[in-house]
Formats: C-alpha cells, structure tokens, sequence
C-alpha cells in the first residue's frame, strides 16, 4: 500500500513538474516572439509615430499625450462646458439652461483646440482607426471614475448615414465607443442607433438650424431592450449639443433610464 501512495505522489510529482515546465517555455516563447516583433516592427505613438520601447496602452507617447490633454480647467458636468468654476450636474451652467436636455451628464477629454483639434479630426479618415481606439483608450483612462459612477450598461456611437459612411469609408465614433467599452467591459452597441436621413454636417448649418437639422433623424434598434438600460453616447464634438440630444431623447423614448454622454473634444457652443 505504501508503495502504491509513493508511486502515485511520484507521479502526480512528474505531472506537475511537466505542466510548470511546459506552461513556463509558453510563456518565454510568448515573450521571445514579443520582443522579435517589437524589433523588426517597434510599437509607435499612433499621433506622432514615434517609437515605443515597450507596448503601452493608450498607444501614445508622453509628448503627445502632455499636448492632447492640455491644462486642466473647470467643466459643467451636465455638457461639459468650460466653465470659470466647476458645476455640477444638478445645476448646470449658462450654456446648457433649458428643461428638455435629454442626456443627464458629460465628460470630454479636452477643448476643441490645439493638437487634440487636429487628432479628432485626423480621426476622421478611414486610414486612422488606430488613432482613434488610441483616444478612446485615453478617454476611458481619464474619465473611469465618472464611468464607473455612472453604473453603465451600454455603450453607443453617434452614427452616420450610411450614404456618408461610404464615402468617408470610417465613422469615428465606432472605434471610440469600442475602445471605450473594451476598457470598461460593458458591451458596446454600434447599430444601437441607426440615422434614417441624411442630414446635412451640424458644421454646415448655424446654431439656429441645428436642432432642426437633426429633429426625427435617428431611431433606436428594436433588436435591443432599452428599457431600464444606462446608456454612455460617444461621439467626436460637442458644439451645440443637439445631435447627442436628439439620439438621447430617441432613446428614453424607447425606455432607456439615464443618457450620459462621453466627448473627445468640447467645442464652446450652447447646448
């Protein structure tokens, strides 16, 4: 009997010596193939390609990320604005004063100026998705407490027509809700909402129009049960408002319980 116990301890030994040795050449083999690829292909800054020395997460330099962000200042934490002292969501500010806001607070990396202007705009090519999830990341970097506070459920882009998506060929927006998502492990809905017309760019029309431009262009897909659902709407820029307004009504018409709204640059306009 004794031999049999020290026979089968003998064994269980072996095993376990095997699977460490096996498991522990995986992962230096892991770590090898690593190293060989960063040094014929090196991780860069996906702003300024700059080369890494090792992979971080957002895939930013130092340089890049001290300009994207700025200097911080105060914001309206029901639009974002910029503001001369910080407010809270239940007060609001003097850009952001009326009762049919539909989204119940926001979050920007930044103003709408300077290198972050330029990145968010890059991101609109086809060719810079990687940029794009890049901000997204860092998005979800600076603001994860307000994130986590927010109790999310669902993450949705602001979407495009997609008559105008086949001629940009990207909606930037998708890739920044998913890198978004990614990081806070909530699911990310890219057709939550689709654009049933195209309207014309909210750039191209002055403040008066916009509300109008946008009024009964969205509808929420009735392949997910909004009800209940604490949704974060993402898009690139913030001017007025009423793009995010509009697909935030949408969606509390189809049950949503709390709207709240993640930007990449705030440009000043009233919401």
């Amino acid at each position: 009997m004794s031999a049999l116990v020290d026979r089968t301890i003998s064994a269980g030994s072996l095993m376990n010596f095997l699977t460490g040795t096996w498991s522990r050449a995986r992962a230096a083999t892991r770590r090898a193939m690593s190293g060989g690829i960063d040094l014929v292909f090196p991780p860069e800054c996906a702003l300024c390609q700059a080369p890494f020395e090792a992979a971080r997460s957002p895939m930013l330099c130092g340089d890049c990320l001290v300009s994207l962000l700025g200097r911080a200042v105060p914001r309206c934490g029901r639009c974002g604005a910029q503001t001369a002292i910080a407010t809270p969501v239940e007060l609001g500010c003097g850009k952001c004063q009326r009762p049919l806001l539909h989204f119940d607070g926001a979050v920007v990396l930044g103003s709408y100026e300077a290198a972050l202007r330029d990145a968010v705009l890059r991101c609109k090519g086809k060719h810079h998705q990687l940029l794009a999830r890049a901000l997204g990341e860092l998005l979800a970097e600076q603001q994860l407490a307000e994130f986590s506070y927010w109790r999310l459920g669902a993450v949705v882009p602001i979407p495009m027509h997609w008559r105008r998506r086949l001629v940009r060929g990207a909606n930037s927006p998708d890739s920044l809700a998913e890198a978004v998502s990614r990081r806070l492990g909530t699911r990310c809905i890219v057709h939550g909402v689709s654009r049933r017309r195209a309207t014309l760019p909210q750039s191209r029309v002055n403040a008066d129009q916009r509300r109008k431009n946008v009024q009964g262009a969205f509808r929420a897909s009735a392949s997910y049960d909004w009800r209940g659902a604490r949704v974060l709407l993402v898009d690139d820029i913030l001017t007025t408002g009423h793009t995010c307004n509009e697909v935030g009504r949408v969606l509390r018409d189809a049950g949503a319980e709390a709207i709240f709204v993640a930007i990449m640059a705030r440009a000043q306009g009233n919401v």
